[in-house]
This record gives structure tokens, sequence and C-alpha cells, in this order.
């Protein structure tokens, strides 16, 4: 399941940069978002079939956390901020390089403070590579 998962993210994340690229620069942003989730939530219906639920839905409903919903607030900011950064400019080969070293060091400390994560030299050289990676995406 560890590697599946793995895949199906490389294979999304690819899909998603290069069509967040190809969205057309005409089109109002917060109407391309609706367009998209109008389909996310189509798919999302189908995906019962292949993950069905454990047990009747007033059950499962029960499950159901704030952080269901609050994740609706960094969804809309990564669509959104990704949307604008290549209408900016930004670069297919790079941007999303970029962002993803930035948001691995954020979370690497994140990790630490909130779930007593522990560091180690491996992941000190992880995050100055990320960190060297930074630079070296911005120099022109």
């Amino acid at each position: 399941m560890y590697i599946a998962s793995i895949a199906l993210l490389v294979c999304s994340g690819v899909f998603y940069q290069l069509f967040q690229k190809l969205i057309s620069p005409t089109i109002n942003p917060a109407l391309s978002l609706v367009c998209s989730y109008l389909a996310a939530i189509l798919l999302s219906s189908v995906l019962f079939v292949f993950i069905p639920l454990k047990g009747p839905l007033s059950n499962e409903i029960k499950n159901i956390n704030a952080y269901s919903f609050l994740l609706a607030i960094p969804i809309i900011g990564i669509e959104l901020g990704y949307l604008l950064l290549y209408r900016a400019g930004g670069k297919l080969s790079y941007s999303s390089a970029l962002v993803s070293s930035m948001v691995t060091i954020l979370l690497v400390i994140i990790g630490m403070i909130l779930f007593k994560e522990k560091i180690n030299i491996k992941k000190i050289a992880g995050i100055l590579l990320c960190m060297s990676g930074i630079v070296l995406l911005n120099m022109k």
C-alpha cells in the first residue's frame, strides 16, 4: 500500500501541475476552482465503489471531525496559489520543487514541535539540501 500510495501521489502530482499550467489564462480563477471541485465531487463519489463504507453511513458520519472541513482551506490555497503562480510566470519545470522544498522544511519543524518527532543528522542534511535547492532554483 505504501508504494502504491506514493505512485498515486507522483502520477497525480505530475498531472496536477500540468493541468494547472494548461488552465486557460483568461478564466476567472474562482470559476476554474468551482469546475474542478464539481468534477472532484463526482469522482470522489465514484470512489465508494472501490472503497466501500465499513458500516452504515450514519456510523461513518460520526467519525467526521472538523479537520475534514478545515482541509478545504489549504486545498483552496494550494489550488489558487499554483494557478496564480503559473499566471505570474511560474515555470512548470521548477515551481513545484520550490514550493515542495519550502513546505518540507516547515513540516519538519512542525513535526518536531507538535508531534515530538525526532530530528537526526540525516534530516538536518535533508533540510540543508532543501534550502540549497530553494536558493539554486531562485538564482537567475
